[in-house]
């Protein structure tokens, strides 16, 4: 068990680490590998080898563009794999993707504006359809998000021109509709190398049983990514720090994902790479989210009720108040969760930074050791009390509305 004087110490070097390391970091470019770079110095600092696997990904880079209508110009964010290009066409409004692809409609020519982001299968309707392209009117009192196409969007020929606007501007074009409208993007879609980093700790005990700690370093561009995820790595650094001095029976292994942000996918490559070796993965962690001083917890568990009921036990004993539910996270879980690997997400929200995720407002507005925490302790009180039973203390298995959840979520983004 550490001194408070050694916690204080673990807290130390998240909040030291997060200064170095924010500021864009988008997959396979430069800014990941200075990520990279100031990652593998703290892991060696904790007297751990660093590892790393590549991966092949598709990434937008210099993304910018316009919409001109009605002898005006108005700022656009374009998606990222749908840059470049420059559309003309006919605007029209929908509240949603699925009115647009009533039978009566001819989009031929046209360009639609929706109130909410359209599926996948959407957009290859639309595509098909003639639709030119379509721009999203964003939550209104935010700044402009960054939003991204599919990855298979490329291999499907389904690209389509597509941007994200802000709210006040999305009801000034309800004037324009009926006119010829022009969408402009700017930028760079190519295939890039990213990269995950791997850190093992192994178990005090001649077990294959692991404990897998999971986050993703890479952000969307534009977001210097305080909270999404620096604050998720800076907590696992914490960790791996903390369990690298007091090792547990069973063997753990931090693992610090790229390309999150365009898929999941150094997750997904990361399952496909170590297949045979999941059926030892007795349980994962993954921290995505975190930072604000004043906030609360919450937690998904992509499991069953065992487990679930496993996590309130822990936590109420600890004093940690959490937001827990059975369910998906849309993160680096779902490629292990497909493969039968139960997860805890946990996630600290209700900050400054965290309503500004996917933006240029995920900024580390407080640095505070109040931010983390509870993150801390809570993931470290789950990891120990797994870590150290002499049977697994709960069912391995993932509940069938869990299940159906994620077979839900796979269709529609894998």
């Amino acid at each position: 068990m550490s001194t408070e004087k050694e916690n204080d110490y673990y807290i130390d070097v998240a909040l030291s680490f997060l200064r170095e390391l924010e500021g864009v970091r988008v997959a396979g470019t430069e800014g990941e590998k200075r990520a990279r770079d100031v990652i593998k110095k703290y892991i060696l600092k904790s007297h751990s080898e660093p590892e790393e696997e590549d991966f092949q990904l598709y990434i937008s880079t210099g993304i910018s563009g316009n919409i001109s209508v009605c002898g005006k110009e108005i700022d656009a964010r374009p998606y990222g794999l749908s840059v470049p290009y420059e559309e003309e066409g006919i605007l029209l409004y929908f509240d949603h993707p699925e009115e647009a692809l009533s039978i009566k409609n001819n989009l031929r020519g046209v360009i639609c504006l929706f109130a909410v982001n359209p599926k996948y299968e959407d957009i290859l309707t639309l595509k098909q359809k003639g639709c030119k392209g379509f721009i999203v009117a964003h939550r209104p009192i935010s700044k402009l998000a960054s939003y991204h196409l599919r990855q298979k969007a490329i291999k499907d020929d389904a690209v389509l021109p597509s941007c994200v606007i802000r709210y006040e501007d999305a009801v000034s074009l309800l004037d324009c509709v009926g006119k010829k409208i022009v969408m402009k993007g700017e930028g760079k879609t190519f295939k890039t190398t990213s990269y995950n980093i791997i850190v093992k700790i192994p178990g005090i005990e001649n077990t294959k049983e692991q404990i897998i700690i999971t986050g993703h370093y890479d952000t969307v561009p534009y977001s210097p990514g305080f909270s999404d995820n620096g604050a998720g790595v800076a907590t696992m650094l914490s960790l791996l720090y903390y369990f690298k001095k007091h090792p547990i029976m069973r063997g753990l292994t931090f693992i610090f994902f790229s390309g999150e942000e365009w898929g999941l996918l150094g997750s997904q490559d990361y399952v496909k790479r170590h297949k045979d070796t999941l059926k030892d993965i007795v349980l994962g962690i993954n921290l995505d989210v975190g930072g604000p001083p004043v906030g609360h917890l919450m937690s998904r568990i992509t499991g069953n009720n065992s487990l679930y009921e496993m996590v309130r036990s822990i936590l109420k004993n600890k004093g940690i108040y959490a937001e827990v539910k059975k369910g998906i996270y849309s993160s680096d879980s779902i490629p292990f969760a497909k493969e039968h690997v139960p997860f805890v997400n946990l996630s600290r929200v209700g900050g400054k930074s965290t309503s500004y995720i996917h933006t240029e407002g995920d900024r580390g507005y407080f640095y505070r050791k109040e931010g983390f925490l509870r993150h801390v302790k809570s993931a470290l009180s789950i990891i120990e009390y797994v870590g150290c039973a002499e049977h697994i203390p709960f069912d391995r298995g993932i509940d069938d509305d869990v299940r159906k959840e994620l077979e839900e979520y796979i269709k529609e983004r894998f």
